[in-house]
């Protein structure tokens, strides 16, 4: 479980560090905002930094124990007026972090990625896409998949393309073609929840399935959503709706048992910030915003903690940005193989749920092993696959070590991602180590 702490902006600027229940805060640094006066945060997967924009445009990481000093990750770091307080992200390995950075002209931002575990290297900072032909305005690592949800404008026009699903490393799409607003995924990387205009005044949230994203399902629709969240254990939803999305609705993940929770007084919203969860999803943390009569929504309130079970509300702390640490819900992979020729072999298996083992890593690692457990039983799997020169194919080792079964091919193939939760690898054996002479076909299957 995820230490309890909580991040907050204060309206000075000061970015504090407090226990979960907003004790003994600590200034850790001072933040740039947004048009809307807010202020990107991150914290790790672990719980023990965060990561914010200073002043100086330096990207910085400072950590809950004061024993460490802040990090500086990037000097070229900015926050556009435009853009959503959702630039900042880390993937779930603690490893990557993406930003905003400004360009040669200084009047465009572009996505760019920070190898936290390889900084002395002079390449440890990628560019991710062209700034001239999409303007970044939203951008998140996925929970569990080394995969990034970005939400981007032309440069020319501000119309807005539809949600991307970003490989970080070559920034190619592999996502939807809708159009959505709010998106957010669940914890354990199998859905994306997000608001869809629907008929006539309705607004629908709507849920994508990421192992099949061509195809969307309606969760519930009102006049108005904003800013769905879903509850760590990947079992309820939260919304804000009403005129100024001033009321805060739950609902089971499949749309059953819905209630209010909260309502905001007087022009109370939540239409911009987001709502974070504490680890055991016992309290919902959020800035408190309102809706100001001439200009853009101010939040700058005490941040609100909200008892899910309840709806019982307790104010903390003048904060603008607010935010608690996720903690990914890892789900098993399950591991198909079929093997056939002189040597056959056909199993499943489940890996065991490892962080950071998301889909792209198993299919795309240089040096992988999994550790695989079927009734009761441990088993494994053993893969060492490199990229063919000039070519898209892949070929290695791999190792099945299973019901009697010890056996180590020599293969060459292909690795096909059919969407982020399913995925193929078809390629031929060569040789093994106990028939050296001999060839077949293979298929591996991963699927979450």
């Amino acid at each position: 479980m995820v230490e309890e702490h909580v991040a907050y902006v204060t309206p000075e600027g000061d970015v504090m560090i407090a226990n979960g229940d907003g004790s003994e805060p600590r200034k850790v640094g001072h933040s740039v905002t947004n048009g809307q006066q807010l202020s990107p945060l991150a914290w790790d997967h672990n719980g023990t930094s965060i990561a914010f924009v200073d002043g100086e445009n330096r990207l910085t990481r400072a950590f809950v124990d004061p024993a460490y000093p802040p990090v500086i990750l990037a000097t070229d770091a900015v926050v556009p007026d435009y853009v959503d307080p959702d630039i900042l992200s880390w993937d779930v390995s603690g490893q990557f972090l993406v930003y905003l950075a400004a360009t040669g002209s200084g009047t465009e931002s572009v996505a760019r990625i920070v190898d936290v575990a390889n900084a002395d290297r002079p390449d440890h900072i990628r560019t991710i896409g062209d700034p001239a032909k999409r303007e970044v305005v939203e951008q998140f690592f996925g929970p569990t998949d080394p995969i990034i949800y970005q939400r981007t404008t032309d440069p020319v026009t501000k119309l807005e393309y539809t949600a991307a699903l970003v490989n970080p490393v070559d920034g190619s799409v592999v996502g939807t073609s809708f159009a959505f607003d709010d998106v957010t995924f669940s914890p354990d990387g199998r859905y994306l929840f997000a608001v869809q205009r629907g008929t006539g005044r309705l607004q629908q949230l709507v849920r994508v399935d990421l192992r099949r994203p061509t195809k969307i399902d309606p969760v519930t629709d009102r006049g108005r959503i904003c800013r769905p969240s879903v509850s760590p254990n990947a079992k309820h939803i939260v919304f804000a709706t009403g005129r100024n999305c001033g009321e805060i609705w739950r609902l089971d993940a499949d749309g059953s048992g819905a209630r209010r929770l909260y309502t905001a007084p007087g022009d109370g919203t939540f239409s911009v910030g987001s709502f974070s969860w504490s680890g055991d999803g016992s309290t919902l943390t959020h800035a408190a915003c309102a809706v100001q009569k001439e200009g853009p929504v101010q939040c700058e309130g005490p941040y609100l903690d909200i008892d899910f079970a309840t709806g019982a509300m307790t104010p903390r702390a003048a904060a603008g940005s607010v935010a608690r640490p996720t903690e990914s819900l890892t789900r098993p992979l399950k591991v198909s193989v079929k093997i056939t020729g002189p040597v056959s072999y056909s199993g499943s298996m489940q890996v065991d749920p490892v962080p950071g083992a998301g889909l792209v890593s198993l299919t795309a690692t240089e040096n992988g092993s999994a550790r695989l457990r079927r009734d009761g039983q441990l088993s494994s799997l053993r893969t060492r696959l490199l990229p063919s020169s000039g070519a898209s194919s892949i070929g290695g080792s791999f190792q099945v070590v299973d019901d009697g079964v010890n056996e180590t091919f020599q293969i060459v193939g292909r690795v096909q991602p059919f969407s982020l939760g399913y995925a193929k690898f078809r390629g031929v054996w060569l040789q093994t180590t106990s028939m050296p002479f001999t060839s077949g076909n293979i298929v591996i299957t991963v699927e979450r």
